[in-house]
Order: structure tokens, then C-alpha cells, then sequence
């Protein structure tokens, strides 16, 4: 026993002599070398792990935990981060995928809900995780209605745009517009104008409210629709170049290529928003058109 003391006295001295001749051979480096090293563990990416979520219906309290997990993740630069993005896109998908083979949730006592239509039984819910920059918080609306036969369905928005929806108006028989705000960064937020289609037990999540596309996403503005004209005002927004805005990438994703579209919105909207930061739309029955 005295030997096997010996022997680990002997380890952790050893151990400190090693670790004190290493800090003198660094402190005794030139000035420029340790800049680099410094730099060079600054630098250094750091590591994510991704949250594998078991197969099958979720619980509600597998829910409760990983929204906790995304909720109380905070970004660290110089350790091993959560992957929260693939955490709560596939927590999002999953969730979806449970209410639509009918398994039976209390939402409200699980996810957020945003905005819904007492009357269509129509109800938008979100979960999300801090960005961990400028952008804040990362909202994946999922929106839940009630199909044939009163069953429950589900649709992941998120997959096309990840914003928090303040609004749902109905537009026609089964057309509904949905009106949402999220940050872009610490300079503004994204101010989205998305028209959907729901028949029975589906949802069209690629309707063409706007000429060729299903939404509109400008910056720093406010929306305001008025149920019985069906005009929709955009108020008091950052003006953008009407030539480039429609093509950016973050902001319409699949839709950039739609030259159609860009075009088209422009000449109805051009005057109004360069002159008074504002444009006004109305919805014709299909769609939402210009006042020119």
C-alpha cells in the first residue's frame, strides 16, 4: 500500500514538473509566436453534436424536454454547442408527424400558441431556440387545423419560413392569410404576408397570393388587413431596391428564380413605396393584386 502511494506521489509531481516547464517554454517565446497561438485557438470553429430523437410518436414529455433543452440552450463559443437548428427542425417535423397519425396532444399546455381562428378551428403554435447572435430568438411556427370527420391536422411552416405569425384572417372558402413578424438581425426584423389554402384534410403551402408566390417578406414594416374590403396596407417599412428585393435568398428561398413575380410586384407597388414607405394590396377573391 506504501509502494502504491509512493508510486502516485511520485506521478503528480512529475505531472506539475511538466506542466511548469511547458508554461516557461511558452512565456519564453517571442511575443509574435504566442499572438499566433492565441489567435489560432480564437479561431478555432467550434464543435456541434447533433440530439438524436427516438422513432415514433413523442410523448408530451419528450416534447416539454427538448423544447426545454432548445429553450435553455445558449451559445458557447469555446465549447461543444447543441446543434439546436437540427434539433428543433426535426423536433418540429416530429411533432407534425405525431399529430397528423392522431395522437393526441394538450398544444396548449406544450407549445406556444401564436394566433388562431376560433371560428375555422384553426390555431398557430411555435417552438424555437435563441440564435445565439443579433437575429434573438428563431421562431418554427406549426399551424394545426381541423380536417374531415373532426380530425386533427398538422403542417410544419417552418419549412418555408420561420417566423412568429400574429395574425390569420380568412380570406375566401378556403383561403387564409397570415400575417408574421421575426428578427433578421440586431438592424430589423422580416415583416411577412403568407396566403395559404386548406381543403379538408391538406394544406397547400405553395398557393399563389402574390402573383407566383405565397408570401411577401419585407423589412422593418407593419401590416394591417381589413376583413371586409380585403385590403392589405403595409405601413412605415425600410425601403429596399424594388429591382433586387424579390431575389434575395434569405428572405424567398425557392422563389428567387420567379423574375414574374418580382416584376409584377413591383409595378404595383413602386410608387406608393418609394414615395411613403407604404403600399396598399387588395385581395380580388384569388389572389392579391395592385390598385393600378
Amino acid at each position: 500500500m506504501k509502494i502504491f502511494l509512493l508510486v502516485i506521489i511520485l506521478l503528480i509531481f512529475n505531472m506539475s514538473c511538466v506542466k511548469k516547464t511547458t508554461e516557461e517554454n511558452y512565456n519564453k517565446q517571442p511575443d509574435a509566436f504566442r499572438e499566433q497561438t492565441n489567435d489560432n485557438l480564437e479561431n478555432q470553429e467550434p464543435e456541434w453534436v447533433k440530439i438524436e430523437i427516438p422513432n415514433g410518436d413523442l410523448t408530451s414529455e419528450q416534447i416539454v424536454e427538448y423544447i426545454a433543452t432548445l429553450k435553455g440552450w445558449i451559445y458557447q463559443p469555446d465549447k461543444t454547442n447543441i446543434d439546436v437548428d437540427d434539433l428543433a427542425a426535426n423536433l418540429s417535423d416530429r411533432i407534425v408527424a405525431s399529430i397528423n397519425s392522431q395522437k393526441s396532444y394538450s398544444l396548449s399546455k406544450i407549445l406556444k400558441l401564436d394566433t388562431k381562428l376560433d371560428n375555422e378551428k384553426i390555431k398557430v403554435f411555435s417552438l424555437g431556440h435563441y440564435s445565439g447572435g443579433t437575429r434573438g430568438f428563431i421562431n418554427y411556427p406549426i399551424i394545426v387545423w381541423e380536417g374531415d370527420f373532426k380530425k386533427q391536422c398538422a403542417f410544419n411552416l417552418s419549412n418555408d419560413i420561420k417566423c412568429k405569425f400574429e395574425e390569420i384572417h380568412k380570406l375566401a372558402n378556403n383561403l387564409f392569410l397570415l400575417i408574421g413578424y421575426e428578427s433578421g438581425s440586431g438592424a430589423g426584423y422580416q415583416s411577412i404576408a403568407y396566403v395559404i389554402e386548406i381543403k379538408n384534410d391538406k394544406l397547400n403551402n405553395k398557393y399563389y397570393g402574390f402573383v407566383r408566390r405565397p408570401y411577401i417578406n419585407f423589412r422593418n414594416g407593419k401590416y394591417n388587413f381589413n376583413n371586409v374590403t380585403k385590403i392589405l396596407d403595409y405601413k412605415e417599412g425600410a425601403t429596399d431596391n424594388l429591382d433586387n428585393i424579390f431575389y434575395y435568398p434569405d428572405r424567398y428561398g425557392e422563389y428567387v428564380t420567379d423574375s414574374i413575380t418580382a416584376k409584377k410586384m413591383k409595378l404595383m407597388i413602386e410608387n406608393d413605396y418609394y414615395e411613403k414607405r407604404e403600399f396598399r394590396l387588395k385581395f380580388n377573391g384569388k389572389s392579391f393584386v395592385g390598385f393600378n
